[in-house]
């Protein structure tokens, strides 16, 4: 008896649970986390950004940025666009993604991915990774990871952390000039991705900068070069 039912069964349970997908993302978009934004980054600049990634704005991939230089893709995964968000969706552990950067900026050295996200089995599955490639060939490089903003919100799941986060990563011990680029991550199941940016600097921020107490020591010896000069004059 059961037997005949659970095709119905199965579909009552999807549409259900699609609407507690709306009902999440409108709520989790109340919180006052901001967007990405520039960071600031010194020396010739790019930004790409992917706004306000919902159903209204975009339905299927690859999602052009806004600048139109850089593509969103999905690798793998059940996400899609939904009411607020890109939600992770609840069919897959977790949706692979990548975003395609097919001409890089001459001579870059650094690259900072932005990301506003709210957690469902966490947030991001699989951390950021940067794979570049080069005339000698490819590799792949790690970022550093910094929490910028972060706020609770209640959902119809319960509290949801929403979180904005910066990965820089350090292209400057490349040795030949990077001419292509995409940076690879995983979205959780029941995650909402709203907003993404991506930078590119020709700035080495993994230069050492001297030290106040150094750069003291500099200025003393610069003023007794100046007096010692004058004297000899």
């Amino acid at each position: 008896m059961i037997g005949q039912y659970w095709p119905w069964m199965i579909m009552k349970t999807i549409q259900a649970m699609s609407v507690v997908v709306l009902s999440l993302s409108a709520s989790v978009a109340l919180a006052q986390v901001p967007s990405p934004s520039d960071p600031g980054l010194l020396g010739i600049t790019h930004a790409d950004t992917w706004k306000d990634l919902k159903s209204s704005n975009y339905t299927t991939f690859p999602v052009v940025s806004n600048e139109g230089s850089a593509s969103l893709t999905k690798t793998a995964g059940g996400a899609f666009f939904a009411s607020s968000s890109l939600y992770g969706g609840y069919s897959t552990e977790s949706s692979e993604f990548d975003l395609n950067v097919a001409s890089a900026l001459s001579s870059v050295k650094t690259v900072v991915f932005q990301a506003k996200i709210g957690q469902g089995y966490g947030d991001f599955s699989s951390q950021p990774v940067l794979n570049y490639t080069t005339s000698l060939g490819t590799g792949t490089i790690t970022a550093t990871q910094q929490v910028l903003a972060q706020e609770t919100t209640t959902s119809a799941f319960g509290d949801v952390l929403l979180s904005l986060y910066k990965y820089q990563f350090d292209l400057s011990d490349i040795s030949s000039p990077v001419t292509s680029f995409k940076v690879s991550y995983g979205q959780s199941m029941h995650s909402q991705l709203y907003n993404i940016r991506l930078d590119q600097s020709t700035y080495d921020y993994s230069a050492p900068v001297p030290e106040p107490a150094s750069l003291a020591v500099l200025g003393l010896g610069v003023i007794a070069f100046i007096k010692k000069r004058k004297q000899t004059v």
